[in-house]
Order: C-alpha cells, then structure tokens, then sequence
C-alpha cells in the first residue's frame, strides 16, 4: 500500500499531513500505538522544515506513505514546490 501526499509547508500542511498519516494507518491495519508513532514522526519531520527551514510563502511539502513485507516508510518526495529562504 502506498499513498503520496503534498501538502502547503505551513502549520495547516502539517496539520494535513498528520491526518494524511493517520488515515493511511487506517487503511494498514496498524494498532493505536503504530498509528499514534507515525503520527508523531510525520509532525516532528515536517514541522521541524516548516520552522527551521523557513519556506517561502506557496511552497508545498511532498511525501510517500508506504506499507510493504511488513515494514512502513515515510519518505520525503524530490521536494520541486519547496523553497526555503
């Protein structure tokens, strides 16, 4: 299972992204504490370049949600929309 997700790189795009996360939990069938973990990963990941890396205005943060063999990935995407100042 697989799922990409683009989102505005501003708090309310990591809002999106956790819930993106956690919808796609869902749909892999992980327990609470799974879902609650990659949750917390999708926030500290993509916060930490929306604070730290200070987008400009109308970048977007790009990532893939993965499930194969048992593992879960989370990688970011050739990030093409993101600019940081």
């Amino acid at each position: 299972m697989r799922t990409d997700v683009s989102m505005p790189a501003s708090d309310a795009g990591v809002v999106l992204a956790i819930r993106a996360a956690r919808a796609f939990a869902g749909q892999c069938g992980l327990g609470a504490t799974a879902a609650d973990r990659l949750c917390v990963v999708v926030e500290e990941w993509l916060s930490n370049v929306v604070e730290h890396g200070e987008p400009v205005t109308g970048s977007r943060l790009m990532m893939r949600l993965e499930q194969d063999d048992g593992r879960l990935r989370a990688t970011p995407l050739h990030p093409h929309g993101l600019r940081l100042r």
